[in-house]
Parts: C-alpha cells; structure tokens; sequence
C-alpha cells in the first residue's frame, strides 16, 4: 500500500492508530507497559515525541521525524512487536490494527497546539480518567521533570500554558 503522505525529517506528524473493529489493544497496566517499553527500545533516535495518550483502544503520537525513514520504522517495528506479544499473550492470531498507522502532517504551529490539547483531551473525551489522573499520556510530563518509567519520553517542548 502506498501512503499519500511523505514524512519529511524535520517536520512534525500525527500519528494515530486503532484496534481492528475498534477493539481493546491495551487490556490492562502489562499491556501499556509493554507498548511503551517497545516505543522507547524501537525508537533509536528515529522521531521525537511532542505528546501521546495511549487509550483502551487506540493511540494518538504528535512526533517530529529525526531521521529520514525514521516514522515509518518506528511505526512498523512497533506494530509487529506489540501485535506479536498481544497475539501470544492473548492466544489470538491476526492483525491487531485496523489498518496501516494513519498519519497527518503538522503544518503550523497553531495546529500542532490544537493537537496537543486534543490529545491530551482523548482521555475524558471517552471517559477513562481526568487528563491529570491519567498515566498512559505525556499530559504529566508536562508539569514535571519527572518521566517515570511507564511514560515514553518527550521531547522538551513545554505547552502546559495551553492544556
């Protein structure tokens, strides 16, 4: 499948995806763990990540590429990996994702502030949890220095006069 969007290094995407007939990819703290823990091993300098939130079933990136190819690596080690760890996990076979990751490209900066908000806001939008209470998202990182181990690192860009 060709994708219409081409990443140029530099700019800024973002990057979303969810679970085949929209169906749970994350079903408990293992799973977000290991999603994220397989983020910050298969990201070898490729993107730097602006923001994320990573729900029930779906997840949302705002990332800028570092390198050229680096998205799509990233995002193709990401999805065989995880989807071959939940498949075992949960004795399941298939794909996992809808489809291939869906990508936009950020064109300014008021649109990549527009989309840290609703990123952060995809929490309470399906009623999960407070945007602050929420610990599968950058929103956090953003009010402390502090990046946990269940947390995918973020670049240093501060937004949180505009959450």
């Amino acid at each position: 499948m060709s994708r219409k969007i081409k990443f140029i290094t530099g700019e800024y995407y973002h990057i979303y995806n969810r679970g085949v007939d929209k169906r749970q990819i994350f079903t408990n703290n293992g799973d977000y763990m290991r999603f994220i823990n397989c983020v910050n091993k298969f990201n070898q300098d490729l993107v730097s990540f602006v923001t994320y939130n990573l729900v029930n079933n779906h997840y949302h990136f705002a990332l800028k590429q570092l390198k050229d190819g680096g998205i799509t690596k990233l995002m193709h080690k990401l999805g065989i990996g995880y989807t071959l760890y939940f498949n075992k996990k949960y004795h399941r076979s298939g794909s996992l994702f809808e489809s291939v990751f869906k990508a936009i490209h950020i064109d300014s900066e008021d649109y990549l502030l527009f989309l840290c908000k609703y990123i952060h806001n995809n929490t309470e939008k399906h009623g999960l949890a407070k945007n602050k209470n929420w610990v599968w998202s950058s929103y956090s990182q953003y009010f402390s220095n502090d990046s946990g181990q269940h947390t995918i690192k973020v670049s240093s860009l501060r937004l949180k006069n505009l959450l």
